[in-house]
């Protein structure tokens, strides 16, 4: 039917989302991995300053402060 076949793919379509979210903080946890091994895990990749250990703590593969996030989301809205 073709209601059920809609469905379907709209499940399917769904998990393979879900995958791909998956697969992209697994990418982000073994890049934070990758920084503490190289001394470099809480250092702004794009002020060079510190991250807050507050931000570290709910978001601990996180490769940017606040304010480096901020400029990062300026850049990207400004390329569009």
């Amino acid at each position: 039917h073709m209601a059920d076949q809609g469905s379907d793919a709209y499940d399917q379509a769904l998990s393979l989302d879900l995958a791909q979210v998956d697969r992209n903080l697994i990418k982000e946890i073994d890049d934070a991995l990758a920084r503490i091994a190289a001394g470099t895990f809480g250092v702004c990749e794009i002020t060079g300053k510190p991250i807050s250990t507050v931000r570290l703590d709910e978001l601990p593969w996180t490769r940017f402060s606040i304010e480096g996030a901020r400029e990062r989301e300026r850049r990207a809205s400004r390329s569009i």
